[in-house]
């Protein structure tokens, strides 16, 4: 998923761009179906537990899946 940009100004960077369907596909190999707010809820609860030693991985990704689905029962 991690690919090299070449920006405007001539630097390179590497990026690791996650997307909504990324995260619908992981849910959906958990048996899960998300709504958009909840894949909202997700993708921030990922950046919240962002460690740049790890980036953003499955395991991070699964584990932010697992918090917000938990929480349907709470609601």
């Amino acid at each position: 998923m991690a690919h090299l940009v070449k920006q405007a100004n001539g630097n390179l960077i590497i990026r690791n761009d996650w997307h909504q369907s990324d995260i619908n596909d992981v849910a959906e190999r958990m048996d899960l179906m998300l709504c958009d707010e909840e894949v909202r809820r997700i993708m921030e609860l990922v950046i919240a537990r962002f460690d740049a030693n790890y980036g953003i991985n499955l395991d991070a990704i699964e584990s932010a899946i697992s918090d917000v689905a938990g929480s349907r029962d709470d609601e």
